[in-house]
């Protein structure tokens, strides 16, 4: 005698699937679609067997739509080739967390990973542009600066910040020199603070001379964004606050030929010929000039209005 099979799994003795015919379905049917079984009965993909489903609710997936069923395609297609667990996506990647969401990142179709190149963009398609290499000989955030018969260097696009500044604080974090936009400025530094800081990221300070060269540009401007004066262009005293610094890059057209910024206003500079160029938020406009320097400045004192940026040699 035949073993008797749970409800949902035992089909009826005689069924009729057409006119004037019957099948004998003492056995049990497998399939592998509803095409496999009689009307009124469905394909249970769980148990690959006909069961009663009189009523249509037995959910059949086809292979042939993104499907929420959670049962694996049989309709041969290519569309969805792995087992969705839920969400109902269409990205063919396996959810194995139960939670409904992609356990690993889909790829995005619109970036085609290649050797990353110094070119501004995210060629290895990581998230972030010419990360890891050194771009046009220098290190990430410098500017290449070049001039006739002159040796070629390096410079900071942004005054050195620590690396634990934001925008809200200076930070206090004295062992490196970090470059970039949109933080306080390191404010206060001496003269041997702002080599040590250099030196520490494989830098050094600008000579006066490189310091003017990338101040300005290859038209030889008397500031940094054009020959003529402009009271707002930079941060200096025509040009609020005038209690202190702003963050790094935060007067957009202060800005070189060559990219740098802030070399005019904002926080005066050391040089490794120990002067400070190019004045500070504090300054009227003869010490905003790219030529302007300062030997007075005592190189021992911390002073708010004193910073610095580092130079390097090409790589």
């Amino acid at each position: 005698m035949k073993a008797v099979l749970p409800l949902l799994l035992r089909l009826a003795a005689l069924t009729s699937v057409g006119a004037g015919c019957t099948i004998d379905f003492l056995e049990d049917i497998s399939c592998e679609t509803a095409a496999n079984c009689p009307v009124g009965f469905g394909c249970d993909l769980t148990v690959a067997r006909c069961v009663s489903d009189p009523d249509g609710l037995l959910v059949q997936d086809t292979g042939t739509v993104a499907d929420t069923s959670d049962r694996p395609d049989v309709g041969g297609d290519t569309a969805d080739t792995t087992v969705d667990s839920g969400s109902g996506d269409t990205s063919d990647t396996t959810e194995s967390d139960g939670s409904g969401a992609d356990t690993t990142a889909d790829t995005d179709p619109a970036c085609v990973p290649s050797t990353e190149v110094c070119d501004g963009l995210d060629n290895d398609c990581d998230g972030a542009a010419d990360n890891g290499i050194f771009c046009n000989g220098c290190q990430p955030g410098m500017a290449r600066i070049e001039r006739t018969g002159a040796t070629a260097f390096c410079v900071d696009l942004h005054e050195a910040s620590r690396q634990d500044a934001t925008a809200d604080d200076a930070g206090s974090d004295s062992s490196l020199a970090t470059s970039r936009a949109g933080v306080q400025p390191w404010k206060g530094a001496t003269f041997a603070a702002a080599g040590d800081a250099c030196t520490a990221v494989g830098k050094r300070l600008c000579t006066d001379g490189e310091w003017v060269a990338a101040c300005q540009g290859a038209e030889a401007r008397l500031y940094p964004y054009a020959q003529l004066y402009a009271p707002t262009t930079c941060h200096g005293l025509n040009a609020p606050p005038t209690s202190g610094p702003v963050v790094t890059g935060q007067f957009s057209g202060c800005v070189s030929q060559d990219g740098v910024f802030d070399m005019s206003g904002n926080v005066e500079e050391w040089s490794a010929d120990r002067r400070v160029r190019g004045g500070a938020f504090n300054d009227v406009q003869n010490n905003l000039k790219c030529t302007s320097a300062d030997a007075t400045v005592n190189p021992t004192l911390a002073q708010d209005s004193v910073g610095f940026r580092c130079c390097d040699d090409l790589l």
